[in-house]
């Protein structure tokens, strides 16, 4: 149920056919470094990963002719379809095609979303997408941690042109798994950065396969689509990392901080090339740059500093990053529970207490307050045996 991914190392982590295609840039526009040249004939297009079957889009068809449905507007009838169909959706961590995602009625976040914009496209209704946050979900393999984000696909029954020029949805009908528990709404995106999107996620699923080829090709297409796409910058830095050349996933990173100075994944993953070429003061400059860091529209990009922070040993560093965390997702029960356990192996008690204590009032659940209450109480028995 989850989308894109952004990767972020915890240790270190072609055939000549398709040029790349020049962008316009505006003044003052950054320009991106040249594109690696790939065969990208494997990688499907945006229009096959949305495709369906002839019996799929009959089946939708007869669904929105349904004289049960004829009262409502075509958004909400194809936000019906999909509730209808979606009925027992079944999480699959694989992110399928749209088509797949209908015979199989499983999937990730990105497939339902690939499949919204299937019948959106189908049925002519205007379809965009925003990013969205919740919870993190941390997945360490190999040597690699990767954060989850999700994305919210909305389907619009006019959409109006404000005074800049820019779209103005109306009538809007929401498709997502999780309506009402996101914590945190990002920006909204265009299709292209959507599809830049579903590229990146296949092009993660390469790279924790240890295919280079693979991840590459993906990331191309992904950043041909959306060149500032900074999750795709920083996975083409990523594997041109471990390719060994350096230089060019330099530039990369370079590019990225212009166009994104404040992105977490970019500095943290910059910083490790920094020290796997000793280059020192770059280590320090990005450090700075990281402790400085400005609030973020996801406040849980910190959690996944934190956690490569306390893997390292740097324990000042991740109770940093955690309590960044923690002033705007007080209520997350993994963040607090680190702290605790840092702040104790600092014999921090009277620090951790507070934390535990605040910790409780954000816990709703009794399985959540018997964790705090518990740990509280082991707390005050070790304050009372060192008063002793």
């Amino acid at each position: 149920m989850r989308m894109y991914r952004n990767l972020l190392l915890v240790i270190s982590f072609c055939l000549a056919a398709c040029q790349q295609v020049p962008q316009a840039t505006a003044p003052n526009e950054p320009i991106a470094p040249a594109l690696p040249q790939l065969d990208l004939s494997q990688v499907p297009a945006p229009a096959e990963l949305t495709a369906l079957t002839e019996t799929q889009r009959k089946t939708f068809a007869d669904f929105l002719k349904r004289s049960t449905y004829r009262k409502y507007p075509l958004e909400e009838r194809v936000g019906l379809f999909l509730t209808e169909m979606t009925m027992g959706f079944q999480y699959d961590g694989v992110t399928y095609t749209a088509s797949q995602t209908m015979e199989s009625n499983a999937g990730n976040c990105i497939s339902l979303a690939l499949l919204a914009k299937a019948l959106a496209d189908e049925a002519q209704v205007p379809i965009s997408f925003r990013v969205t946050y919740r919870d993190p979900v941390l997945d360490i393999q190999n040597d690699l941690l990767i954060s989850a984000a999700h994305v919210r696909s909305y389907l619009h029954g006019s959409v109006t042109v404000d005074e800049n020029g820019k779209l103005q949805p109306e009538n809007s009908v929401t498709i997502d798994y999780f309506k009402d528990s996101l914590d945190y709404l990002g920006p909204r995106i265009s299709n292209d950065t959507f599809m830049a999107m579903v590229y990146n996620n296949y092009a993660a699923d390469a790279l924790m396969k240890q295919d280079l080829v693979q991840a590459k090709a993906f990331t191309v297409a992904a950043l041909k689509l959306d060149v500032s796409y900074a999750p795709s910058i920083n996975m083409l830095a990523v594997v041109l990392r471990r390719e060994g050349r350096f230089e060019e996933s330099t530039a990369w990173y370079e590019y990225g901080l212009v166009r994104n100075p404040h992105n977490i994944m970019l500095l943290a993953n910059y910083q490790l090339l920094a020290s796997e070429t000793a280059n020192t003061a770059l280590q320090q400059r990005l450090q700075q740059t990281l402790d400085q860091l400005p609030e973020s529209d996801n406040p849980y990009a910190w959690y996944s500093l934190a956690v490569q922070a306390e893997q390292q040993g740097q324990s000042r560093q991740a109770l940093h990053f955690y309590e960044k965390l923690l002033a705007k997702a007080p209520y997350l029960l993994p963040a607090n529970q680190a702290m605790v356990r840092l702040l104790l192996q600092q014999n921090r008690l009277r620090e951790a207490q507070i934390v535990l204590k605040k910790a409780l009032e954000y816990s709703y659940t009794p399985e959540k307050r018997a964790i705090f209450e518990q740990k509280l109480a082991g707390l005050r028995k070790l304050q009372q045996q060192e008063s002793d």
